[in-house]
């Protein structure tokens, strides 16, 4: 069941993350497709979801305000292809100089 999104089996895994928590951070989310083969050690499921009411880091996702994730859910087209890229601001101009039709 490594990286993949499943109804909890009878027998809980070694490791795993509850979906439905108290906190609503999954209540609004995407799946970023990473890790798609099922790699061991090349990391696990990662997601786009909303910030823990204490602002905790995530353990590899990126979290946001329900709000801003709820823009992103509107617009994203699965259908063209979209490529997740997160950068610092200040790689702002060395991006788009790779790639000149981002629109960021």
């Amino acid at each position: 069941l490594y990286n993949k999104i499943v109804e909890m089996p009878k027998k809980a895994p070694k490791s795993f993350e509850l979906m439905r928590r108290d906190d609503n951070q999954y209540a609004l989310g995407i799946v970023v497709g990473h890790n798609k083969e099922q790699l061991s050690g090349a990391g696990s499921c990662i997601f786009l979801h909303i910030k823990s009411p204490d602002e905790t880091p995530t353990a590899g996702c990126t979290s946001m305000k329900y709000l801003e994730i709820e823009q992103i859910v509107h617009w994203l087209d699965k259908s063209k292809n979209p490529t997740l890229i997160q950068i610092v601001r200040s790689q702002r101009e060395e991006i788009l100089k790779l790639y000149p039709d981002l629109d960021i």
